[in-house]
């Protein structure tokens, strides 16, 4: 059976190229090949998540699976994903930004 093949491309932003690296490197110890993709801009930063949606788009394309990791305190991931309801139950204004 052939290895998984995970690709792993960070948000350009310093602090997200280490914790995955340090991921990727765990999958390949358990069996995975990893694909790990740096921009020019974390290149010069370096000693995604789901804030990079076009990344699904590039993976649907190429026929691979896609998994976002978000590095950041849960608490933040879980704000983010509850805007959308916030912002319908009328406790966010999305109209004015003055």
């Amino acid at each position: 059976m052939a290895k998984a093949h995970v690709l792993v491309l960070p948000f350009p932003a310093q602090g997200q190229v280490t914790p995955l690296m340090e991921l990727s490197h765990r999958l390949v110890d358990h069996g995975f090949k990893v694909t790990f993709i740096v921009t020019e801009v974390d290149q010069a930063l370096v000693v995604a998540d789901v804030n990079m949606g076009w990344s699904f788009e590039v993976a649907r394309k190429f026929g691979i699976r896609a998994v976002s990791v978000w590095s950041a305190a849960m608490a933040a991931l879980d704000l983010n994903l509850k805007i959308p309801k916030l912002i319908e139950d009328g406790l966010i204004d999305d109209k004015d930004q003055s």
